[in-house]
């Protein structure tokens, strides 16, 4: 049985917060946050990013971006990340970190109504397919006996697409849009959940 302390429980619970930047006098939240802005670099040789709902086809998607970074400004809870230069030509292109910017699937998606390009086409919320969310066993709290339903608790769709059955996490394919909010909140490392 694994035993967590309370620094454990709050720091798990402190990532599931959203995040606003702080905002000065006179300026907006995507002023704010637009300097803050890491750019998404490969350190492991894998892509390992999503990108925003409404994407079209990835090459059709980095030909028609833009690289305005409208997106990224308009998003509230700093979820997207421009691709940095190992990307090569997408470099600048908008992804979602599932580990640790997951897209939060803001009810009016202001990331596709910001882009000026169209390469963030627009989509009906319950229409946006990022993904499908995979469970592995291995690294599982909930396989090794103990009580974990983080990925449960975190899942943004309603009624939410994960549960549990027989002490194993079941996701439903068909209303999964992959935003990584699961993967996010996944206590473990490496996380039971992937985005594929």
């Amino acid at each position: 049985m694994s035993h967590y302390t309370r620094r454990d429980f709050f720091q798990f619970w402190r990532r599931l917060a959203p995040a606003a930047p702080a905002v000065a006098d006179g300026e907006t939240h995507a002023e704010a946050a637009a300097p803050a802005h890491p750019t998404a670099e490969r350190d492991d040789g894998l892509p390992g990013y999503l990108r925003p709902p409404g994407a079209l086809a990835e090459a059709l998607f980095v030909a028609t971006c833009d690289r305005s970074h409208e997106c990224i400004k308009a998003c509230p809870y700093e979820a997207l990340l421009p691709l940095g230069e190992a990307y090569a030509a997408a470099q600048g292109t908008p992804v979602i970190l599932p580990e640790t910017h997951p897209c939060r699937l803001c009810s009016d998606l202001p990331c596709i109504a910001a882009c000026p390009s169209g390469a963030l086409a627009p989509t009906p919320l319950d229409e946006v397919s990022m993904g499908l969310a995979r469970w592995s066993e291995e690294n599982c709290i909930l396989t090794h006996g103990d009580l974990c339903t983080a990925c449960i608790a975190a899942c943004p769709v309603s009624p939410v697409t994960l549960w549990t059955e027989g002490g194993r996490i079941v996701v439903d394919a068909e209303r999964c849009t992959g935003c990584g909010m699961c993967v996010y909140a996944c206590p473990t490392a490496p996380r039971s959940l992937t985005i594929g």
